[in-house]
């Protein structure tokens, strides 16, 4: 109601300013037209042309430039829509450190077959040693003389189990060798004599032994 009553007192101010320049004959014009539809009037300044335009009530006054008639004021541009700002680029999630694969659990080495312990050499059974007896022809005789090898007829062989006594001479024949088969484990003596195609034996060698394990 008060914005109303101050438009009407003002709209009485520019009517009666109007009445008062005609009245004292001024060589300037103004015209005035009734509000419009709107609530809004205007008036012309012939000498300024150009034009006032009185707003509703409660409307500020303003003087446009080149303003015509009861033109409306001129609406500002919207405000265009705000634009929302554009989701940024997702990120990938960092992958996680790799973690190692555990080692297995350590399998222990198959125990290899057992071997058998070989057989431990067998001992020797007692009888079965060899003794094996080799000797040279002699070239001379107990008197010193020579002896031929066609004057010698063979050779006899001692042996026993205690030095010095010997069983029974071994008539091995015209050989330099013999073999004692089989002789159990002892020591054992030996002595040699030679016998010339005559039959005249020699003085026994000096006596050698032999041990059998």
């Amino acid at each position: 109601m008060r914005r109303m009553e101050s438009f009407g007192r003002k709209y009485a101010v520019i009517v009666f300013i109007s009445v008062l320049l005609t009245a004292c004959g001024g060589g300037d014009s103004i015209s005035s037209d009734a509000p419009s539809a709107d609530g809004t009037s205007s008036y012309r300044d012939d000498k300024h042309k150009s034009d006032w335009k009185v707003g509703k009530p409660g409307d500020e006054y303003h003087k446009p430039h080149h303003w015509h008639g009861s033109k409306p004021y001129p609406q500002p541009d919207p405000d265009p829509d705000p634009q929302p700002d554009p989701d940024p680029d997702p990120q990938p999630d960092p992958d996680p450190d790799p973690q190692p694969d555990p080692d297995p659990d350590p399998q222990p080495d198959p125990d290899p077959d057992p071997q058998p312990d070989p057989d431990p050499d067998p001992d020797p059974v007692p009888g079965t040693s060899n003794i094996d007896l080799t000797w040279s022809a002699p070239g001379t005789r107990t008197d010193g003389s020579p002896l031929a090898l066609s004057e010698i007829g063979g050779y006899k062989v001692y042996m026993g189990t205690v030095s010095g006594v010997y069983s029974p001479a071994i008539d091995v024949g015209n050989t330099t060798s013999h073999t004692f088969s089989s002789m159990p484990a002892g020591t054992y003596y030996f002595a040699i004599s030679t016998y010339d195609t005559n039959g005249l034996e020699s003085a026994k060698t000096a006596e050698f032994s032999a041990t059998v394990q």
